[in-house]
């Protein structure tokens, strides 16, 4: 149920974001989107804004949104194979109890990258699954503690990587 929760916190993110985007005053702002995940969790939340990303933290965990990042967050992990070269339009990092993750977006990406992405996640050793239509598919890998995702259609892909807690 606390993954639920979480996930459900997630959406919440999102509208908060764009609440804080939009609003000029930036304590009022920073009140009135922490009310808004406040009301859609049950739990306490606080946001800290450094011009390019919101941080958002609940007793559940932390996730943090940059806006218009162009590249890969600097923790990225070294484990997970790079995307292939395409233009990131945004980036997203969360720390919960059951581990990381790190979500990438792309535009410009055509169908073709799926075959790709797959045989270098085969030839890093994860157990893969594949399934690809005219314009995209997904792909996903996992190995040891990491679990890789990638979802492409539209030109846009979503690159996700999650690495669980080694218990």
């Amino acid at each position: 149920m606390k993954k639920y929760g979480f996930f459900l916190s997630l959406c919440a993110i999102v509208i908060a974001a764009v609440t804080f985007s939009l609003s000029s005053c930036k304590r009022a702002s920073e009140k009135t989107a922490e009310a808004l995940i406040e009301k859609a969790t049950g739990h306490k939340a606080s946001i800290d804004k450094d011009g390019k990303s919101v941080t958002f933290e609940t007793d559940e965990g932390k996730v943090t949104y940059k806006a218009g990042e162009k590249t890969l967050p600097d923790n990225f992990p070294k484990e997970a194979p790079a995307f292939p070269k395409n233009k990131i339009t945004n980036s997203t990092y969360g720390e919960t109890p059951e581990g990381q993750f790190w979500v990438i977006y792309y535009e410009g990406v055509n169908a073709e990258v799926l075959d790709k992405y797959l045989a270098d996640l085969k030839d890093a050793g994860y157990k893969t699954s594949f399934f690809k239509m005219d314009e995209g598919g997904t792909v996903s890998g996992e190995k040891d503690n990491f679990i890789i995702s990638c979802m492409i259609g539209n030109g846009q892909a979503v690159h996700s990587v999650h690495q669980k807690v080694s218990k």
